[in-house]
């Protein structure tokens, strides 16, 4: 359908091929992999914006299962995604390269918030002070509020919690922390994102960007 046909530096074009014995091939269609529509826009910008999902994910940003069905399988079909590991009975799918995946996981882990989950994943009981005489030598650009508000965060969610000792529950820089939900080298990440909840059903039925459980 394509051949090559010159290059400029690093740029390589291509020239179409159509057939002379066939005028009605004249113009060739190409493989359907753009997205078309507010839904598969959505389905999209979530498979860009994750390493990783399933099909129960892709349900809940888009909730017409004939548009997730008709868009899903053009995206198979065309080798856009693919099949990336399996869990607990579900498949797992992503778009990227392993390269590329490699290079986020790289960033994440020499990001602030990754430099601190990992020192913590290493001491797993600590205190935030510890953390930042640990961290300043080699990131100085981390400050001891950095920290605060990060473990903050982890303990809110589930990750760390006082120890038995610890009376406050003010957090301080000497609050003694033991680390309870050690997922991976991946740091968890605080973000801000548009939520629907359903007021009947008390509970939330769309998050942008965010994969619920």
């Amino acid at each position: 359908m394509i051949k090559p046909c010159a290059r400029e530096g690093k740029v390589q074009y291509f020239a179409v091929i159509r057939p002379k014995d066939d005028a009605s091939r004249s113009l060739i269609e190409l493989p359907p992999i753009q997205p078309n529509g507010a839904e598969e826009k959505a389905i999209w910008a979530y498979i860009h914006d994750h390493a990783y999902f399933t099909f129960e994910d892709i349900a809940r940003v888009c909730v017409v299962g004939a548009v997730r069905t008709r868009f899903m399988g053009r995206l198979r079909k065309h080798g856009i995604i693919r099949e990336w590991s399996r869990s607990q009975g579900k498949i797992f799918y992503t778009a990227k390269q392993p390269e590329d995946l490699r290079d986020q996981a790289k960033a994440e882990r020499a990001s602030n918030e990754g430099a601190i989950w990992t020192a913590i994943r290493h001491q797993k009981k600590f205190r935030p002070v510890d953390l930042f005489a640990a961290l300043s030598p080699a990131r100085p650009d981390i400050s001891q509020g950095d920290i605060l508000n990060y473990c903050r965060i982890l303990r809110t969610s589930g990750y760390l919690r006082a120890s038995a000792r610890t009376r406050s529950r003010k957090m301080g820089p000497d609050t003694s922390l033991i680390l309870t939900r050690n997922t991976g080298p991946l740091p968890p990440q605080q973000k801000r994102m548009t939520v629907v909840i359903d007021s009947n059903e008390d509970k939330i039925i769309y998050a942008s960007g965010g994969r619920l459980q």
